[in-house]
């Protein structure tokens, strides 16, 4: 079995000893992911990634569960 992550990937590089910088960061993350939900961007922030420290353990219970037809 191959072990992936489905993530967001929305991120911004920032000083880390700039507070300032950082806090503003912060706001606009959280004002793009509302304006992803608000318009339906969200799904080009979705990205699957294989990881190799992933065990199947980690899996959420929900995924394992079959959909009833």
């Amino acid at each position: 079995m191959k072990l992936g992550r489905v993530c967001l990937d929305l991120n911004y590089i920032v000083d880390m000893d700039n507070q300032e910088m950082v806090e503003r960061a912060v706001e606009c993350l959280y004002e793009d992911l509302m304006q992803g939900v608000k318009y339906g961007n969200i799904t080009n922030w979705i990205d699957v990634l294989e990881d190799k420290n992933a065990k199947e353990d980690m899996i959420p219970e929900f995924l394992l569960e079959k959909e009833n037809d």
